[in-house]
């Protein structure tokens, strides 16, 4: 299939969820800290199954807010191996430098459900950061 021959019309936008487990992460560069001063930095599912490959961003709130998000970077440090350098290096530098070295980590993948401003359930998938554990 080529550009010229995609139709539209028939698409369902909305992406399965991805199912509730424990998984293996790859973590990617383009770690960034967003608008709200929350971290932000994307990975895919390195476990084999219907859903390697597949990307997730994952948001971190800001520290000073909730220092508990701490805990959960230092549970990533443990699991992957590599040491973020205090002395040189931002959170976002190292988050980066972890994907530039295609760092894997493993935890679970639950299904958070919230309700929309309509009113409407809506369910996502949260990665359970404080168990992160080594990639096999």
């Amino acid at each position: 299939m080529g550009w010229e021959n995609i139709g539209l019309k028939d698409v369902n936008p909305n992406f399965e969820l991805i199912g509730a487990g424990d998984y293996e992460f790859q973590i990617l560069p383009g770690a960034k800290i967003n608008d709200y001063n929350s971290l932000d930095f994307p990975v895919t599912v390195a476990s084999e199954g219907d859903f390697k490959g597949r990307r997730l961003f994952v948001q971190l709130p800001d520290p000073a807010e909730q220092p508990w998000v701490t805990k959960q970077l230092k549970r990533i440090e443990q699991a992957v191996g590599l040491e973020k350098d205090d002395d040189v290096e931002s959170v976002v530098q190292w988050m980066n430098r972890l994907g530039e070295n295609f760092a894997k980590f493993g935890c679970p993948l639950v299904h958070r459900t919230y309700k929309t401003k309509q009113g409407d359930d809506r369910a996502v998938e949260q990665l359970k950061l404080d168990k992160a554990r080594p990639a096999a």
